[in-house]
């Protein structure tokens, strides 16, 4: 499951607002690797410049980024679940 959240040229396959992905820079999952993605909000294509903050296998991965609107930060925690991961 980190590998998947990781890559960024995997996202499309699990973020249901991401339209299509613009430049990645760095090795999937490592700190400091980069990625654009365009999102479809409110009818409105935005894109967005993330940069990997954090990210420690198997359990965590955090991105920050920028667009033209503001600031995003999203955190995503992977944990055991009986049927696989949550």
């Amino acid at each position: 499951m980190f590998d998947l959240v990781a890559d960024p040229a995997r996202s499309p396959d699990w973020q249901t607002l991401l339209v299509s992905m613009g430049d990645i820079a760095g090795r999937p999952g490592g700190i400091g690797s980069s990625f654009v993605g365009y999102y479809r909000v409110a009818g409105r294509k935005l894109a967005g410049r993330f940069v990997v903050t954090a990210a420690e296998r198997p359990g965590l991965f955090q991105v920050n980024g920028t667009t033209t609107g503001g600031w995003a930060r999203w955190t995503t925690m992977i944990e055991p679940a009986e049927a696989g991961c949550e």
